[in-house]
């Protein structure tokens, strides 16, 4: 009886979600970021939303555009600031809102049975 991976000499895995909970760690990175827009957009003297506004919008936004697959965070803001009516904020902004965005996001955990199975998987020399 044949074992099913009994040549594999290597997995290959997706990242988030899979190996670590990146989804928590995401929401918590898309939080601060709605905050830092909140507060570029008062310092601007821009528009005072109600942060739970922007929060939403972010959130609405990312949804969206990561089921469409599209990865580029400097476009969540983007599409983010167009959907609450915001124009002529400079590009190196958005650069500087995605870079928080990985600071926080990469804080992710790894799934403790995502741990374990790693182990396994060393063990059996793959």
């Amino acid at each position: 009886m044949s074992r099913p991976f009994s040549y594999a000499k290597a997995i290959f895995f997706d990242y988030d979600n899979t190996l670590v909970d990146f989804q928590s760690s995401s929401i918590a990175a898309l939080d601060k970021v709605s905050s830092e827009i909140h507060d570029y957009l008062i310092d601007e003297g821009k528009q005072n939303f109600p942060i739970e506004k922007i929060k939403q919008v972010v959130f609405s936004v990312s949804s969206r555009l990561d089921e469409e697959g599209v990865v580029d965070r400097n476009l969540w803001w983007e599409k983010s600031l167009e959907n609450l009516g915001v124009k002529g904020i400079d590009r190196a902004q958005f650069y500087d809102w995605t870079n928080l965005y990985w600071s926080v996001a990469f804080n992710s955990e790894p799934f403790p049975d995502a741990l374990q199975f790693l182990e396994y998987l060393a063990n059996k020399n793959i």
